[in-house]
């Protein structure tokens, strides 16, 4: 009978335990959306409805966002690296948050229209474009489809070709109940900001990890990586991603005019430091900043740093462009 107790009670605690899990991240996932619809518009524009944010005044500066992510990664990003005097302009590519996949695939180009068609309804002609991960093929394809309205293109940590068969790429569709759950997105939250240094022990260098980051600079890089939960409204665009970064074709970078200035860490794991020379030896006059030892977020755990020389960037074309 004490058996018999104690396994009811065990059963009753699993029981009582999950239900809570699934109402407190209920709770969680609706005030989520709750925050970010409240902080983004929706443009109905002639491809389609777009997502949007504006941060800052100033010059206008669009922001392709990478994987996972959202117009709400591209406000962390646009405050930590855009300086006084630009607007960023946060969009959420399509398949992520409230900018919707139509057809059930979008490629880079058709991405670049709606950046082009964003432009038209807030009334701007050109403005340069910052491509950050997997947001650097939508950013190039706005750069070759309307370079006259692409004033200069900024990639950070940017793919600019294919990218092989990634595992976590091919294991994703098999836990996709598991991934888009409330649940995990609930857990994965609370392990950012509760277990930061666990999280950056993974997203980090070695030599970022040797350098011993201050606390402003970890809370910031936490902050941008937290911006891919709740992940169920950014799926379709993570699987939209994946689908067409394994697949890309190469572009004609060769024929791109734009003032080009590409930012991206010797030691990045996740898009190797190859696409940056790609790049850079493809662009005519292209500039590569090379952020020695740094990984992925290198950009955004220098902030002052790649502010600085995107502020000195900017400046040198726009006097150029007189």
């Amino acid at each position: 009978m004490v058996l018999v107790f104690i396994a009811a009670m065990a059963i009753a605690t699993i029981a009582g335990t999950t239900i809570w899990i699934v109402q407190r991240s209920s709770q969680w996932h609706r005030e989520s959306l709750a925050q970010l619809a409240a902080t983004s518009r929706v443009a109905a524009t002639s491809a389609g409805e777009v997502e949007y944010a504006l941060i800052g005044t100033g010059r206008p500066i669009l922001i392709s966002h990478g994987i996972m992510g959202g117009f709400d990664q591209s406000v962390v990003a646009s405050e930590l690296i855009l300086g006084p005097g630009k607007q960023g302009i946060a969009v959420s590519r399509f398949g992520y948050l409230r900018s919707p996949l139509s057809n059930g695939r979008k490629t880079p180009e058709e991405q670049a229209d709606a950046y082009a068609a964003l432009l038209d309804q807030l009334g701007i002609e050109a403005a340069p474009v910052i491509g950050i991960s997997g947001g650097g093929p939508a950013a190039l394809q706005f750069a070759l489809r309307y370079p006259r309205r692409c004033s200069a293109v900024i990639l950070i940590s940017a793919v600019t070709h294919r990218v092989p068969q990634l595992l976590r790429a091919a294991i994703i569709p098999y836990f996709r109940a598991l991934i888009v759950s409330d649940a995990a997105s609930w857990l994965m939250n609370a392990i950012y900001w509760r277990w930061p240094s666990a999280v950056l022990l993974q997203a980090l260098s070695r030599e970022e990890r040797r350098s011993r980051p201050t606390a402003a600079e970890k809370r910031e890089a936490i902050r941008l990586m937290a911006t891919s939960v709740p992940m169920r409204p950014r799926w379709a665009g993570l699987t939209n991603d994946a689908e067409f970064l394994m697949s890309l074709e190469t572009y004609p970078l060769e024929t791109l005019r734009v003032p080009t200035l590409i930012v991206h860490g010797t030691r990045d794991s996740i898009v190797p430091l190859s696409h940056a020379e790609y790049a850079a030896s493809s662009i005519p006059n292209a500039a590569l900043m090379r952020l020695e030892g740094a990984g992925h977020f290198g950009a955004f755990l220098r902030p002052e740093e790649t502010r600085l020389r995107i502020a000195e960037f900017l400046n040198g074309k726009q006097e150029e462009r007189g």
